[in-house]
């Protein structure tokens, strides 16, 4: 059980965004993320994923410091942990439907648990697939805090050590963005999902404190898992220009005080 934050999630800047590239493939990628400051590289074991790389090639992959993570989504505990091992993995992103036993089978400080809000604030998965490409939908209109997630979070809470918030009611990569955030979670957590270099979240940490970052994927490709150096510059300048301005602005309000 944990009841307080892994050491890993521990020894990140207070103030600055974590920021997990993922669907990494290859050398470039992997080395360009890490130059870039990523403090995550995430590698897809999911077959049917344009993303998909074998745990033989992540293995050899430089992430130069960066936290290596694998993403699973249907791979039993066993599978997962030679994986793993065989990859040199620092975490595990459970993507799918693993239930909280795998977590502790796997270990809960190295997991990473994922969940898709948005499913949870329809009346059905049926309501839910007829409705998701409507984005016009504002989030005044979505349930804020649906009993059926608040049960999963209070399941999870100890048994995985960051949250990850992703769009759709499945899988990742979509390119859309999470229509309906929930800001009420039991635990520190990332944003995926259709962000882009002016989105307004990147604004952070204008919306409570247990958003700690965000998983980019899609949005730093020309074409599905294919990483555009180009657009992963652009994003993490971004970055950098809202940290160097929130910085400022924290310096110029503790010279106001003193």
């Amino acid at each position: 059980m944990l009841d307080k934050l892994p050491p890993w999630l521990l020894k990140f800047v207070p103030g600055k965004p974590l920021i997990k590239v993922c669907g990494l493939k290859d050398p470039e990628e992997a080395i360009l993320a890490g130059h870039l400051g990523a403090d995550m590289c995430g590698f897809i074991f999911e077959k049917s994923s344009p993303r998909y790389v074998l745990p033989s090639v992540v293995r050899g992959l430089p992430t130069l410091g960066a936290l290596r993570v694998g993403v699973f989504t249907s791979h039993d505990p066993q599978e997962i942990a030679e994986t793993a091992t065989e990859a040199h993995l620092d975490l595990i992103q459970l993507h799918g439907d693993q239930g909280p036993q795998v977590a502790k089978i796997l270990g809960p400080s190295r997991v990473i648990k994922v969940f898709w809000p948005d499913k949870y604030n329809h009346e059905s998965l049926e309501d839910y697939q007829n409705s998701s490409s409507d984005h016009s939908q504002s989030l005044e209109k979505l349930t804020s805090t649906p009993l059926e997630l608040e049960t999963h979070f209070k399941l999870w809470r100890d048994l995985a050590g960051l949250f990850l918030f992703d769009s759709g009611s499945s899988g990742g990569g979509h390119g859309r963005k999470v229509l309906s955030i929930p800001w009420f979670s039991p635990r520190p957590f990332m944003l995926a999902g259709g962000i882009k270099p002016d989105d307004p979240i990147l604004l952070w940490p204008q919306r409570g404190p247990n958003l700690v970052g965000f998983d980019l994927n899609s949005c730093l490709e020309s074409a599905p898992g294919r990483k555009d150096s180009i657009i992963m510059k652009r994003f993490f300048e971004r970055l950098r220009f809202e940290g160097r301005k929130r910085r400022k602005a924290e310096r110029s309000k503790a010279e106001a005080d003193f």
